[in-house]
C-alpha cells in the first residue's frame, strides 16, 4: 500500500501546477489523498497519528460516461512509399466493396554486363506475399491479377494518395492466375505471407529490355533516371475474378523483376543466368477506392460532415478514410459541477467488436487526433498532428511526441479468463488537462494506425454504447454536499 501512495504521488504532483493555479484547494486533496492512503494502510497508533479517516475532508468516487461519437469521411490518405502495395477486390457485407491498385517504379540493381552471344528467355515479376483481407473460403479460389506498364514517370517530390492515378498502357505485359497458398490445420486455415507470386512477362518485353542490355551502345542502362525514362514502372490490376485484398511487400529482396538468360562460356558449356531489378528502392502507392451500396454507410458523404449509419453503429476502416468522431463534452459538463476534482485514473474503452474473423480483422491499433467543428486534423505550432498523448506522469499531456497508440486487446480462447475484446487504454493525464483547461480539445477522431500510411483495409464495427469513459476522482466533500 506504500508503493501505491508513493505511485499516487508521482503521478498527481505533476499535475498539481497548473491545478494549484485555478484551485487552490488543488494541493490539500492530494496531500489528503495520500495521508487517506497511509492511515488506512496503518493502525493510527502505530504510526503515533491520532487520525480517524472518517473525518478526512475529502473523499473518492468512480463514474462511467457513454461518449457521443458520429461517422466522418475523411479524404484521401498518403499510400506512397509505406513498403507494401494492395491489390484486390473485396466485397464485405458490412462496408460495401473496396478495390485496390498498385504502382510501382523498377529500379536497377547493378550495371548489366550480359556476355555478346547471350541469349534472352524470360522475364519475370516476382512479388513476396505480405497481407491478405478477405473471406477464407474464397482463398481456394482462381484470382487473376493484370500487370500492366506505367506510361509516365512517378515523381519522387509528389505525395501520392489512395486517390492518386497515374497513367498505364492500355496493353497487358503480364497475366496470372492464382490461388493463394493454404494450409489447414483441425479446420484452422492460414495463408502462407513468406510465399511469392511469379507473373511470366510479354516475351517482346522482355527481349526489349534484353537486347538494350547487350548493346554497348544504347544509355539505356547508364544510371537509373535514363532506365526509368524508358521503363517508367508497372500497374498492378485485379481481373474481374478476384475476391480478396492482396498485399504485397515492396522493400524486401524477394520482390524484383528477373530477367532469365542463358549463354555459351570460354569452355563451351551452357550457363544459365539472370539479372535482377530492384523494387525496394522504387517509389510505389496503392490506389484505393470503395463503393458502399446498400450498406448502413451508404449516405456518408460529403467530407469532413459529420454522419450517422442507417443502423446507428460506428464504423472504422483503414485505407478508404472512415473514422469515428468521439466527443469529451459529457466529462468536462460533469467536472464543472464539482469545485475541486483530482483524476485518479481515467480509462477510455472502445468494444466489444464484432464482428471479424483471421482474414478481415480490426486495426491492430487506433490513435486519437484532435479535431474541432472543421473535422479536420489539428496541428501544433510546429506542424505536428495533436494526439492525445501516452499515459505517463514523466509525459507533458499537452505535448505532441508520444501519441497514444490504442492496441486491440484479442481474446485468449486458451484461457477461462473473460477478456472483452476491445481498445482499452488511461488517459488520466489527457482527462485532467482537459478538465483543468490545460488541453481545450475535447473532439478526436479514432483513426487505425497511422493516417500517414494506407497498408491495410482493417475495419472496426462498434456499438456506439460501447464507448466508455471511467474515471476515478478524488474531491473535497465541500464539494459533494454541496452538488
Amino acid at each position: 500500500m506504500r508503493i501505491l501512495l508513493i505511485h499516487i504521488l508521482t503521478y498527481t504532483t505533476n499535475l498539481w501546477g497548473e491545478m494549484n493555479r485555478r484551485r487552490g484547494k488543488s494541493m490539500g486533496l492530494i496531500l489528503g489523498l495520500a495521508l487517506l492512503i497511509w492511515v488506512s494502510c496503518e493502525d493510527p497508533g502505530i504510526i503515533g497519528i491520532d487520525i480517524d479517516p472518517d473525518n478526512l475532508n475529502f473523499s473518492t468516487h468512480y463514474e462511467q460516461f457513454t461518449l457521443p461519437a458520429t461517422l466522418v469521411q475523411v479524404d484521401s490518405i498518403p499510400s506512397g512509399n509505406a513498403g507494401r502495395v494492395l491489390v484486390g477486390r473485396y466485397n464485405d457485407p458490412l462496408f460495401g466493396i473496396t478495390t485496390a491498385k498498385a504502382y510501382s517504379q523498377v529500379w536497377l540493381s547493378t550495371q548489366p554486363n550480359i556476355p555478346e552471344n547471350g541469349v534472352f528467355d524470360s522475364l519475370i515479376l516476382q512479388l513476396k506475399f505480405d497481407y491478405v483481407h478477405g473471406n477464407k473460403n474464397d482463398f481456394q479460389e482462381f484470382h487473376t491479377l493484370k500487370l500492366y506498364r506505367l506510361a509516365s514517370m512517378l515523381d519522387e517530390f509528389t505525395t501520392y494518395y489512395t486517390t492518386s492515378e497515374s497513367i498505364r498502357s492500355p496493353t497487358q505485359i503480364g497475366t496470372r492466375i492464382f490461388t493463394y497458398d493454404t494450409t489447414n490445420v483441425g479446420g484452422e486455415i492460414s495463408v502462407r505471407l513468406d510465399s511469392t507470386l511469379r507473373i511470366l512477362m510479354r516475351k517482346e518485353l522482355g527481349q526489349l529490355i534484353f537486347d538494350k542490355m547487350k548493346d554497348e551502345s544504347d544509355s539505356t542502362f547508364d544510371n537509373n533516371t535514363n532506365w526509368l525514362e524508358f521503363f517508367n514502372g508497372i500497374v498492378l490490376e485485379p481481373g474481374d475474378e478476384y475476391f480478396s485484398i492482396t498485399g504485397f511487400k515492396i522493400r524486401d529482396s524477394k520482390s524484383r523483376m528477373i530477367i532469365y538468360y542463358h549463354y555459351t562460356d570460354d569452355q563451351g558449356e551452357d550457363v544459365n543466368s539472370e539479372y535482377n531489378f530492384s523494387l525496394e528502392p522504387a517509389l510505389h502507392y496503392s490506389n484505393i477506392s470503395h463503393d458502399r451500396t446498400g450498406t448502413a454507410i451508404e449516405g456518408i458523404q460529403p467530407l469532413y460532415t459529420e454522419h450517422t449509419a442507417s443502423d446507428n453503429n460506428i464504423y472504422i476502416q483503414a485505407g478508404t478514410g472512415i473514422v469515428a468522431k468521439i466527443d469529451f463534452t459529457p466529462v468536462i459538463e460533469f467536472a464543472d459541477s464539482i469545485d475541486f476534482l483530482i483524476v485518479n485514473s481515467a480509462i477510455l474503452t472502445l468494444g466489444s467488436v464484432d464482428p471479424y474473423t483471421s482474414f478481415v480483422k480490426p486495426p491492430d491499433k487506433l490513435m486519437f487526433y484532435y479535431t474541432d467543428s472543421s473535422n479536420f486534423l489539428l496541428k501544433d505550432d510546429a506542424g505536428f498532428r495533436k494526439t492525445i498523448q501516452e499515459d505517463n506522469p514523466s509525459f507533458d499531456p499537452t505535448s505532441t511526441r508520444v501519441p497514444l497508440e490504442s492496441a486491440f486487446i484479442f481474446k485468449d480462447t486458451t484461457k477461462s479468463v473473460n477478456i472483452i475484446e476491445s481498445y482499452s487504454d488511461r488517459v488520466s493525464s489527457y482527462i485532467q488537462a482537459l478538465i483543468d483547461g490545460a488541453i481545450e480539445n475535447h473532439l478526436v477522431l479514432a483513426y487505425p494506425v497511422t493516417v500517414t500510411n494506407a497498408t491495410t483495409i482493417d475495419r472496426l464495427l462498434l456499438d456506439p454504447g460501447n464507448i466508455k469513459l471511467e474515471i476515478y476522482y478524488t474531491t473535497s466533500k465541500e464539494s459533494t454536499d454541496s452538488e
